[in-house]
């Protein structure tokens, strides 16, 4: 009887390893596991797993608007009406009209052919107001100096800014994967200094879906999906130390 049980045992276990490693199933590797693998001008960058807990107590609280929306001196914003014609259709289409004040007094208005804009925040750290908008392709958000009225880069998602505004992070579409040529997302890291940007670190991340929080000005944590599965994929989360941009 004894080694019945036993037997019966050790069957309950393979079957219970053996269902927790098909595909489709959500798993969860063990924490301090490397999920995958990043580079940083040939150093490996490690995605250690975390508890679950652990980023969503996080991504309760995380500010996921960089910015002051409270704050809209300097801008004006009304809704119109513009007609267009494609062919012999004529189609009518909302715009918001964004009418920014520039430090020396001059007026810029932020309108352009199937460009929608809408006010999203004021960035002090690069004197500059964010606005989000739409222009055909989809969604985007970009910054516009207070001083110059200049516009400029173009974010596919929220720019998210680490807790000291030294850096923002954000995420854009990149050509595709190695193996199937399908469309994947990159990271991208900005460092921010002198009321200016620059780009410090584009990664795709190749077979991800991927949803991130600062956890503090060096340190990421991250949601992962499997991008091969449409829906229910193993899904992870982890750990991403930033390197050191300055080396």
């Amino acid at each position: 009887m004894k080694k019945i049980l036993q037997l019966a045992m050790l069957v309950v276990i393979f079957c219970l390893l053996f269902s927790c490693n098909q595909p489709g199933k959500k798993t969860d590797a063990a924490v301090g596991v490397y999920v995958d693998t990043l580079n940083y001008k040939g150093q490996n960058i490690y995605l250690e797993q975390i508890d679950s807990a652990a980023y969503l107590s996080l991504a309760k609280t995380h500010i996921s608007v960089g910015s002051d929306t409270k704050d809209s001196a300097g801008v004006r914003q009304r809704d119109t009406i513009i007609l267009y014609t494609i062919g012999k259709d004529t189609f009518k289409r909302a715009f918001k009209l964004i009418t920014l004040k520039l430090e020396n007094g001059d007026s810029v208005q932020m309108s352009f052919d199937m460009v929608t804009y809408a006010y999203a925040g004021q960035v002090r750290e690069l004197n500059s107001w964010l606005l989000s908008g739409n222009d055909g392709d989809g969604d985007f958000y970009s910054l516009v100096n207070k001083k110059t009225g200049k516009e400029s880069t173009l974010f596919r998602s929220h720019p998210v800014f680490s807790p000291d505004y030294k850096m923002l992070r954000c995420f854009e579409e990149c050509n595709g994967t190695p193996d199937t040529g399908t469309s994947c997302i990159s990271l991208c890291v900005y460092t921010i200094a002198n009321n200016d940007y620059s780009l410090a670190w584009r990664v795709p991340l190749f077979k991800w879906r991927s949803e991130v929080v600062w956890k503090d000005n060096k340190t990421l944590y991250l949601r992962l999906e499997d991008a091969r599965y449409a829906v229910g994929g193993p899904v992870y989360f982890v750990r991403l130390e930033l390197p050191d941009f300055r080396k």
